[in-house]
């Protein structure tokens, strides 16, 4: 039988530099360490990949690729990508995060002209640690963030009151905003 011991042995015994740990190898034996080289070859097509995964997973689709059956007569492609802006805001998954750059977004989004949406799509494309860090002033604006609409966003949530309110406070704040 093959034990969480024997696995924390091996990783030690296996070689660090280009070689991989795998502690169940499909009709292998179990805890067998893996001595493939990881070549150039390789982390360039899985590099390729990454780009292309992550593209077509940030990218918002046009209104075209909607179903007719789910668009009204009020629909346009911008209110479609602002909708969908406030939604990614408010459904990071950190309590923090959702409450507040979904409420920012529910308050400002429909709002911003393109620019200012392109700005604010760049910080949900953002990993969500690094928007928390961000909200919350643990760390400064990267460079990559730093315009007007991510500057109003931090200054905004400068004067909010995530940690200092009572639960009643944020259930309140939640409900203004529409993220309960």
């Amino acid at each position: 039988m093959f034990s969480p011991l024997s696995s924390r042995v091996m990783r030690r015994v296996a070689p660090r530099v280009g070689t991989s740990f795998r502690s169940y190898m499909g009709g292998a034996k179990e805890g067998v360490a893996s001595t493939a080289r990881t070549t150039p070859e390789m982390v360039k097509k899985s590099e390729e990949a990454d780009k292309i995964i992550r593209a077509s997973h940030f990218a918002m689709p046009d209104i075209s690729t909607i179903p007719e059956s789910s668009i009204d007569e009020t629909y346009d492609a911008a209110s479609v990508r602002s909708k969908r802006l406030i939604y990614r805001a408010k459904q990071r998954g950190w309590l923090e995060v959702d409450v507040l750059l979904g409420t920012w977004a529910h308050h400002n989004v429909p709002k911003l002209d393109d620019k200012a949406l392109d700005e604010f799509e760049a910080l949900v494309n953002t990993d969500t640690i690094e928007i928390y860090n961000l909200l919350t002033l643990r760390t400064p604006i990267p460079e990559s963030l730093d315009n007007e609409t991510v500057r109003s966003i931090v200054e905004w949530c400068e004067g909010q009151p995530l940690g200092k309110a009572s639960v009643e406070g944020y259930r309140e704040a939640k409900k203004e905003a529409g993220l309960t």
